[in-house]
């Protein structure tokens, strides 16, 4: 499931988030594809490594829900995790299963994976 959630990326993407380097930086234009690159590389290493953490920080709330929880591209963390996860039945919160990892998407709008 990994390798698939980053056959979407193209080959300046895939050299930046498979970079060995433990500090990276990059200059690109506004929607080069950083942060649906960026939602991608968390779930995948979410299913590579157990116990992964990540955190993405924007300035507010508000963009970060609008970048990286749902956006208009269809490429935030909850739209890949319902593209690509399968549903599962939980009393108060939505699940999903991809890769053999739960993601279940809290009431204020956070993601444990």
């Amino acid at each position: 499931m990994a390798a698939e959630l980053r056959s979407f990326y193209y080959p300046k993407q895939r050299a930046f988030y498979t970079s060995s380097a433990k500090r990276r930086a990059t200059s690109k234009t506004r929607r080069a594809g950083a942060t649906s690159g960026g939602c991608r590389e968390l779930i995948a290493r979410a299913i590579e490594y157990p116990g992964f953490r990540a955190t993405y920080v924007t300035s507010t709330k508000k963009e970060a829900r609008e970048r990286a929880w749902q956006n208009d591209t269809k490429s935030g963390l909850l739209d890949i995790l319902r593209q690509y996860g399968l549903t599962i039945d939980h009393p108060s919160t939505e699940v999903q299963l991809i890769g053999g990892v739960r993601a279940g998407m809290g009431y204020c709008g956070a993601a444990t994976i």
